[in-house]
């Protein structure tokens, strides 16, 4: 193989290469790997946001103080950061902490599927999802539509409070727009 990250035109034998990656070979014609056009299959495309870094924020109702508690332990970090919630869990973290928050319709009525929207248009930078998992829900696909859109289009999805605290403090630390790339192509 020629240089690092680069295929080189003689080496391109599509036969024996994923059929994405086959795709894709016409168009990275001896580009770096780093330079992956947009939409190409491990990047992350997303629209530019004048509001900033988008987070989702829903919680079942045994974990509604939980995330009460989360955002609140890290009020100025949620603060910073465009809020959209499912109706419920939306009201509730506007009226306790006074956040401006956009909300959605509730879980049960779509509101999952309405954050999933916004994701796949690539419009959300994080989702806390904080779940009860010993409860049955009635909506229990639209949760998993949501938990499968975020593994599509590389948005990173906090179930519980510990993954949560890792995502907000990494969303503190870096307050610009995000740009999640697969590690490989990382420089």
């Amino acid at each position: 193989m020629g240089t690092a990250g680069f295929i080189p035109s003689q080496e391109r034998d599509s036969r024996h290469l994923h059929p994405v990656v086959a795709q894709w070979l016409p168009v990275l014609q001896d580009r770096p790997l780093r330079s992956a056009p947009v939409g190409f299959p491990w990047t992350r495309t997303r629209r530019p946001s004048e509001r900033g870094t988008v987070a989702a924020l829903v919680a079942h109702d045994a974990k509604k103080e939980e995330l009460l508690r989360l955002v609140e332990g890290h009020l100025a970090a949620f603060a910073s950061l465009h809020l959209i919630a499912t109706g419920s869990t939306g009201t509730l973290l506007a009226e306790q902490l006074g956040l401006p928050i956009e909300r959605m319709a509730s879980g049960p009525q779509g509101g999952d599927l309405q954050i999933g929207a916004r994701i796949a248009h690539g419009e959300v930078d994080a989702v806390f999802f904080l779940r009860d998992p010993l409860t049955p829900h009635p909506h229990e696909p639209d949760m998993q539509a949501l938990l499968k859109v975020c593994d599509v289009h590389q948005v990173p999805f906090a179930t519980n409070a510990a993954s949560a605290e890792i995502l907000i403090r990494h969303l503190s630390r870096d307050r610009k727009r995000l740009e999640l790339v697969h590690p490989s192509l990382q420089e």
